[in-house]
């Protein structure tokens, strides 16, 4: 192999939650994508079969408590753009409508440089922290 496949990372987030990541790629069988978020209240789970969520669809399923995890609907109005649902432009639209709406309006709904810089400072570490064996803390912006 000449490329990892799997990147695992765990954390303390500023507010004390525990976070635990495991990036898989070339994955044979399962969804692509999977995303599970466990909270004091219930669990909620997002599904891509592609692998890519902002590239397809995706499958939101949620519980309360120890229930079992049903299918979760957007509510009426959500999507702009039902009519791409599916597609791989769907999540662009959206994206390009948030940028716009923040130019007009005055808001900041739509990630920025600002967001990019954060990501770009935790995939430094990730990397710093493979390379090295070691803990590393993300740096503050």
């Amino acid at each position: 192999m000449t490329a990892e496949d799997q990147i695992a990372v765990s954390g303390t987030l500023p507010g004390g939650a525990i976070l635990s990541v495991h990036h898989r790629g070339g994955t044979l069988s399962g969804p692509g994508f999977s995303l599970l978020i466990d909270g004091t209240d219930g669990t909620l789970e997002v599904t891509s079969a592609n692998g890519y969520p902002h590239l397809g669809p995706v499958t939101v399923r949620g519980a309360r408590g120890r229930a079992q995890l049903t299918q979760l609907t957007l509510p009426d109005g959500y999507d702009n753009y039902p009519h791409l649902a599916g597609t791989p432009i769907h999540t662009l639209a959206h994206a390009y409508a948030a940028i716009r709406n923040d130019l007009v309006d005055g808001t900041t709904t739509a990630p920025d440089f600002t967001h990019a810089v954060k990501r770009h400072r935790l995939l430094d570490s990730i990397g710093r922290s493979a390379a090295e064996g070691r803990r590393v803390r993300l740096r503050a912006p």
